[in-house]
């Protein structure tokens, strides 16, 4: 990450995204900052610390669960507010933000102006529409999953890293019963679909990656 002292491409970016008009207050200490493919905004950028917006390039948010299966929350490219939750909260959730491109970020450093914002209506007000946006997101994320077989799949590959590890924990993610997620392993297991390792553990075949 490196920060970007180019006032003139740090003002088309506010202009483009129309980011004045999201203050009532003036004069908002904006700052310009690129990262590379693979850094984590929220590693770089404390989201406790900063007001983070992508205005450029591509990312992922995702978490991490106790067994280390990835699960993902949403993919995103172009304007989005990155901070939103954590400002609401007040706490930093470890979301992995990660740039799959080259990225850059229009920081606000919080410590300067977050009693201001607290009590801005207008910013309070595109967070509320910045949230909503965010859970319709997440909501048709889970629609496009459809049935179990199309969720299980959707999960091993974008979620699991392709292995899919506890089929009791699995289940609940998945919302089905253990005997129903065991009857469908076992027919993408006859398909070639998918491989047994052990008990407990499959993993997507080249045929599934496909």
């Amino acid at each position: 990450m490196k920060k970007i002292d180019d006032h003139k491409r740090l003002h088309g970016y506010i202009t483009l995204h129309h980011m004045n008009d999201l203050f009532s207050m003036p004069d908002v200490p904006f700052e310009l900052y690129a990262l590379d493919k693979g850094e984590f905004i929220n590693h770089v950028l404390d989201p406790n610390e900063h007001m983070n917006f992508l205005v450029d390039g591509k990312i992922r948010i995702y978490n991490l669960r106790d067994d280390n299966s990835l699960y993902q929350i949403s993919r995103w490219n172009g304007f989005m507010c990155l901070s939103d939750m954590e400002f609401v909260r007040m706490t930093h959730k470890e979301y992995m933000v990660e740039c799959q491109s080259p990225c850059e970020v229009v920081s606000i450093p919080l410590n300067r102006i977050r009693g201001l914002l607290e009590n801005d209506p207008v910013f309070l007000r595109f967070l509320l529409l910045s949230l909503g946006k965010k859970l319709a997101s997440m909501s048709e994320s889970l629609a496009e999953t459809g049935d179990l077989r199309s969720r299980v799949l959707y999960a091993m590959t974008y979620e699991m890293n392709g292995t899919l590890s506890g089929v009791g924990h699995a289940a609940e993610g998945l919302k089905c019963s253990r005997r129903q997620l065991q009857r469908l392993l076992k027919e993408l297991c006859d398909e070639g679909i998918i491989v047994k390792i052990k008990k407990g553990t499959y993993a997507l075949t080249e045929k599934g990656q496909s």
